[in-house]
């Protein structure tokens, strides 16, 4: 084998990596969540502006819409905010990890 490295120097880059790597995923999972809690904040608060609504509404504009309709727009449109505003977390973090993994990529190769 080649002794021109000390043993050390391979064990630390790979403590270093695993290290690395559980601090990204952990930043990354707390990211997630608070993305996560500011989306069930937002789908309780539309089917809270829906119900108040709905409870406005004068018995003409009542009859135009069923009881089965404005169960609709409580539940599934505001799931709908719940399943698409986790992903605007990776909208937001992804360019910047992309920018970081080329430039790591043009150090470590250059202009290969």
């Amino acid at each position: 084998g080649d002794e021109s490295e000390p043993e050390w120097r391979g064990i630390l880059y790979a403590v270093t990596l695993f290290v690395s790597n559980v601090c990204a995923v952990a930043l990354d999972h707390h990211g997630i969540h608070n993305v996560y809690l500011a989306g069930n904040k937002m789908r309780t608060a539309t089917i809270s502006a829906i119900y108040g609504k709905t409870l406005r509404l004068s018995n003409a504009a009542r009859q135009r819409f069923t009881t089965g309709e404005i169960t609709n727009l409580m539940s599934v449109d505001a799931k709908r905010i719940l399943d698409t505003v986790p992903f605007t977390y990776f909208i937001a973090v992804a360019p910047s990890e992309i920018l970081i993994s080329l430039a790591l990529i043009y150090y470590n190769l250059g202009w290969s």
